[in-house]
């Protein structure tokens, strides 16, 4: 009898705690903003604020680049 009074308290009493935790986790909620600066990027990702570099080994894909750009004005 005992079993199925924890059982029956259990039942009821879940779905209270687990409003009160929601509502807890909702008010205490981190911006958006502190997760990007944890998220895991590639060590070749480049970030946004590098630089890219103005020299070439290939000449034909710095012109391929410009292409691009000129069209991506468009």
């Amino acid at each position: 009898m005992l079993i199925f009074l924890l059982i029956y308290l259990l039942a009821e009493l879940t779905p209270k705690i687990a409003k009160k935790i929601d509502a807890h986790i909702e008010k205490h909620k981190k911006s958006p903003e502190d997760e990007r600066l944890y998220s895991v990027r590639s060590a070749f990702e480049p970030h946004d604020t590098d630089e890219k570099p103005e020299r070439t080994f290939f000449p034909e894909l710095k012109e391929h680049q410009k292409n691009q750009d000129n069209i991506n004005k468009k």
